[in-house]
């Protein structure tokens, strides 16, 4: 029996669990867009004896405006506005003390009802805010305010402060060019979608554990033994390993591109972390079945919360350990 014959019959078998790749894809999807329909505002507060004015700009994680709703309270006095593409200006006919009662600012976004609450202190006449939940780049003063997302960068800015005669801008985000040495706040990207991409990549290593132990305990009662004795350890081993790596990889690649590429776009560098710890749980799976395959789940949830926290120290340690187990299983069948 060639090692090609038993290739192509696992890689059959392997086929039929194309639908896991489809459910990780529509997870990816659904998580994607969720995150991407997060609220960013940027704007500026001015007050004075004639009354307090706020301009602003809402928008997602695509730099898209937001159909939301604006209210503006001073004390007892409330004012509110709705805006449909993102812009909204306010004016509260009362006056502003300085240094006095905080104003407080929320943001309502229409279509999915959340909302943002702001509490601002006006130190002198005016000042910026800006909030994001979820951004690439950011930096707030009383002069001036930046949030980048994905592929813009949106600035309030006091004109009067700075000279200029505009309060609120668009750029792209790879023409920012700002005369000022700012300190900016870097949100890495792992790092800020830690939680949802952890929560995928166990989706994932659910569907691999399930795949995995479909297509290594076929025959649970001893009859694998008897076929290896027959056909040899390497051909039936690698073969099925061979046949299940293309389905890994899918399972392991795609929905995280396709997460990454949602909310940043095309760079495949910010998910690989994630994509070797999958592949690499597919792989100690593999080391661990030779240990009984009524135990390989038990087992492998244990190496999945395993890489899982790894992953968030170091990215090659779990590579290691995954080929150890691979080699150390291989030779426990071979001695068995």
């Amino acid at each position: 029996m060639k090692l090609s014959y038993i290739f192509m019959q696992e890689f059959k078998r392997s086929v039929a669990f194309v639908f896991l790749i489809l459910i990780a894809l529509s997870l990816s999807l659904i998580v994607g867009q969720i995150l991407s329909m997060s609220i960013s505002v940027v704007g500026i507060i001015q007050g004075s004896s004639y009354g307090i004015k706020v301009s602003g700009y809402v928008f997602d994680f695509q730099g898209n405006g937001v159909s939301s709703e604006i209210k503006l309270s001073y004390y007892n006095f409330t004012e509110s506005v709705k805006t449909n593409n993102g812009s909204f200006y306010l004016y509260l006919p009362v006056a502003y003390v300085h240094n006095s009662t905080r104003i407080n600012l929320i943001i309502i976004k229409n279509s999915l009802q959340k909302s943002v609450n702001l509490t601002v202190y006006i130190p002198n006449s005016s000042t910026t805010f800006a909030f994001s939940s979820l951004f690439l780049k950011y930096y707030s003063s009383q002069n001036l305010s930046i949030i980048s997302v994905k592929g813009k960068t949106f600035i309030a800015v006091d004109p009067e402060q700075e000279n200029l005669n505009y309060t609120i801008s668009e750029i792209d985000s790879d023409n920012v060019n700002l005369p000022l040495n700012v300190n900016f706040t870097y949100n890495n990207f792992s790092n800020t979608l830690k939680i949802p991409l952890i929560i995928l990549l166990i989706f994932v290593f659910s569907f691999i554990d399930l795949m995995s132990y479909y297509l290594l305990s076929s025959f649970p009662r001893g009859e694998l033994r008897q076929i290896i004795r027959l056909v040899g350890i390497s051909k039936v081993y690698i073969g099925k390993l061979l046949a299940e790596i293309p389905l890994i990889i899918m399972l392991s690649s795609l929905p995280f591109y396709l997460f990454e590429f949602i909310l940043i776009g095309n760079n495949i560098v910010l998910i690989l972390p994630y994509i070797i710890a999958s592949i690499s749980f597919s792989l100690g799976v593999y080391g661990l079945a030779p240990f009984g395959s009524k135990n390989m789940i038990y087992y492998s949830v244990i190496l999945g919360f395993y890489i899982i926290n790894l992953i968030i120290y170091d990215r090659y340690l779990d590579s290691l350990l995954a080929t150890i187990l691979l080699i150390v299983g291989y030779v426990k069948m071979r001695l068995s």
